[in-house]
């Protein structure tokens, strides 16, 4: 696929997640394998792509449902899983790979993120879509969540699916975006 011109990915203005294409899911780790635990569908923060539009990494702020949420002593609870990841690069093996921390309140852990980010042809735009799958594994006892992996000291797998869309007509097409030298 030809790569779109380096300004067409500059302008953050230009794009927009699209919520209805966004989840994340929360597996617990066992001897048979993946079970799932939690669907988060609401989430907020920033992806931050290069000027190319290849994924540099993200801040994301991931709302945890009431019945899923940890509580400290006095009551207090976190409300959302705080997942972020900076200098993702690319890899042969896994697409991105990289270094991500998690934050639930005051606790964190570290861990490698890897994913996928390929661009896909938009009907509405010369420019193509982002279709952006990411995933980590962490120790449940690290973030002491969630409850039911924690006690049994489980691994969690945390994956993240979205999609990254040109806004209707603020979006510069490939014929408008300025042109420089050819590669």
């Amino acid at each position: 696929m030809d790569s779109a011109p380096e300004t067409a990915y500059a302008d953050p203005k230009a794009w927009k997640v699209d919520a209805d294409a966004s989840e994340a899911t929360l597996s617990l780790m066992d001897r048979r394998g993946p079970r799932p635990l939690l669907r988060l569908t609401d989430f907020h923060g920033s992806f931050y792509l290069r000027p190319n539009g290849d994924l540099a990494g993200f801040a994301l702020h991931l709302e945890l449902p009431p019945e899923a949420r940890s509580s400290w002593p006095g009551g207090q609870a976190a409300p959302s899983l705080f997942w972020e990841s900076v200098n993702l690069r690319p890899s042969r093996e896994r697409g991105l790979i990289g270094r991500g921390r998690l934050c639930l309140g005051r606790r964190e852990t570290w861990s490698t993120v890897s994913g996928m980010c390929t661009r896909v042809p938009c009907r509405d735009s010369e420019l193509p879509y982002l279709k952006i799958v990411l995933d980590t594994m962490f120790a449940s006892l690290a973030l002491r969540w969630p409850a039911e992996a924690a006690r049994h000291f489980r691994p969690v797998t945390l994956q993240l699916f979205t999609e990254i869309r040109p806004r209707g007509g603020s979006a510069p097409r490939r014929s408008d975006a300025p042109q420089g030298p050819s590669a």
